[in-house]
């Protein structure tokens, strides 16, 4: 937790400068307050790739995405992780071998979100959790019928 914005990206800064040099870093914030134009102009000055967090009650990817994507250029991350651990491992009893909460809307926005990306070209790495429908093996393949 931070007290401001600016504290977040001093620190930040004071971390990123030590990190070995020759690899591309990613990072992913659960402060919402923060996802703004400034964020992706810290992470484009630092080259660092931002991820996309489905869940964990942040805002929507999709709508981050819209009004942020000019900021997004060569690597990025999507991670599918959902709302929450308790509510899905009561409805898969914790058997992950099926959709039990499907997001049929949020897998055709990701499909557009994964075309644009990719004529963009740009890297991308999705990662996807159990606990987004229930079975990530299952969510991959319905994502994999959407994107032409």
């Amino acid at each position: 937790k931070m007290a401001s914005e600016r504290m977040f990206f001093d620190k930040l800064s004071e971390f990123l400068v030590k990190l070995p040099k020759g690899f591309k870093y990613a990072i992913e914030i659960r402060n919402p307050n923060y996802l703004n134009e400034l964020y992706f102009a810290f992470l484009r000055e630092m080259n660092i790739s931002h991820v996309f967090l489905q869940g964990y009650f942040m805002p929507s990817i999709f709508w981050i995405y819209k009004q942020f994507k000019d900021f997004i250029k060569d690597t990025t991350i999507i991670r599918l992780h959902g709302q929450g651990r308790k509510d899905i491992e009561k409805m898969t009893g914790k058997i992950w071998n099926q959709i039990v909460d499907p997001h049929d809307e949020e897998l055709d926005e990701l499909a557009e979100m994964i075309e644009d990306l990719m004529q963009k070209q740009v890297k991308l790495y999705l990662n996807v959790n159990n606990h987004y429908e229930g079975s990530a093996p299952l969510t991959i393949e319905r994502i994999k019928k959407r994107i032409s």
